[in-house]
């Protein structure tokens, strides 16, 4: 029988590491993962950005390593000072790529303020999308 042969050499957020007799799948390292861009209007300030990289919260991708690194409660904090609003980002609960998700929240004022807007998704480009759309709304006055 015939078998098809197929070089693969990155699977998922996950390279291939040849360095050892038999290949083994490495988790990349963090100076290896961008952060997620974002379009930020103007009148935004990124008070702590700590962790919010272009990796997908996939639990294959990460065979042998604890992701807490990457998937934690502190990952983006933003403020409209005009506006008065703040907008927060982490994972719950952290490192945990099967039951966690990307919780998003915006305040009026600060964290003991109005609770403007909240999400919970697993889908990384979803919250993207969210933040891009909820931080245009409150520089146009409208959230």
């Amino acid at each position: 029988q015939d078998w098809a042969t197929l070089k693969v050499e990155r699977v998922a957020n996950v390279e291939i590491d040849r360095t050892e007799e038999i290949p083994q799948l490495r988790s990349p390292l963090p100076s290896e993962i961008s952060l997620q861009p974002l379009r930020i209007p103007s009148g935004w300030q990124v008070t702590f950005n700590n962790g919010l990289y272009e990796i997908d919260p996939c639990p294959e991708s990460w065979p042998d390593e604890n992701p807490w690194w990457l998937f934690k409660q502190d990952m983006l904090a933003m403020s409209n000072e005009h506006f008065d609003r703040i907008l927060d980002v982490g994972w719950y609960p952290e490192g945990d790529l099967v039951n966690g998700h990307y919780h998003l929240v915006i305040y009026a004022g600060d964290f003991l303020g109005e609770l403007l807007y909240e999400l919970k998704t697993h889908n990384r480009l979803e919250l993207v999308a969210e933040i891009e759309q909820k931080i245009a709304l409150i520089s146009q006055g409208k959230l």
